[in-house]
């Protein structure tokens, strides 16, 4: 698998408008990240396929999986992986 555990990696589809959520977020709280774009990657589709979704965005934080863009459940998975202080996320 290309993903390290120890990154944050985004699986994006072009026209992906919670991919791009994800993305900022990520950005804007300073928090590296890798994207694999779907679309483009036979790979990266067969990674993500692998995990066992079909849809993007999947957002894998140290070997945890979160699909879709929620915020709450992105900034607690990044406190604990420790990318975040607590209260930082907001």
């Amino acid at each position: 698998m290309t993903a390290v555990s120890e990154s944050v990696i985004v699986y994006s589809s072009d026209n992906c408008v919670p991919c791009e959520w994800v993305k900022k977020y990520l950005q804007r709280k300073g928090v590296p990240f890798t994207v694999f774009n779907v679309s483009h990657d036979q790979k990266a589709l067969q990674e993500l396929q692998e995990l066992g979704f079909s849809g993007t965005p999947v957002t894998v934080i140290k070997g945890q999986t979160f699909t879709g863009f929620n915020q709450k459940k992105l900034e607690e998975a990044l406190v604990a992986a420790g990318y975040l202080a607590k209260g930082e996320g907001a």
